[in-house]
């Protein structure tokens, strides 16, 4: 329990550290978003019902976090390792994501955080990095 409160105080400075670094917009939708593709830094698309990412997310280089919780998530598209950018990715309260595939889809992105409460497989935790990823598969000798 003391590490899931650490995990989640750590995710939430981590943010605000970025936050306040530089002035920025948070998008809360895709068309508008579009509009300034090369300026999306942070789009957040939760609980749209979405059924997939949409592909279009690829047209933000940019892109340094990312926003999917609560939508009706199954599988994450294979595209997604192109959001080479991307740092924080919040995939919380998606009960149906199928966490493996996930887990392997997004190995060569190179998080900071990954928000994964409430979802698919791992209901009990909380957050968790990149490292902390690859130290526990590697413990328990699961291909991601």
């Amino acid at each position: 329990m003391k590490r899931k409160i650490v995990l989640i105080l750590s995710l939430i400075f981590y943010v605000n550290v970025m936050f306040s670094q530089e002035k920025f917009e948070v998008f809360y939708d895709l068309d508008l978003a579009l509009e300034n593709a090369d300026g999306v830094k942070y789009l957040d698309l939760s609980n749209k019902k979405l059924e997939t990412l949409p592909a279009a997310v690829l047209k933000f280089k940019n892109l340094e976090y990312l926003n999917l919780s609560g939508n009706p998530i199954s599988h994450l598209p294979i595209y997604i390792a192109e959001l080479k950018n991307l740092q924080i990715l919040d995939l919380s309260f998606i009960p149906n994501l199928n966490m493996q595939d996930a887990f392997e889809k997004i190995k060569g992105l190179n998080l900071k955080a990954l928000d994964i409460k409430q979802s698919g497989l791992f209901e009990n935790q909380t957050s968790i990095t990149n490292q902390q990823v690859s130290h526990s598969h590697t413990q328990t000798g699961e291909n991601l």
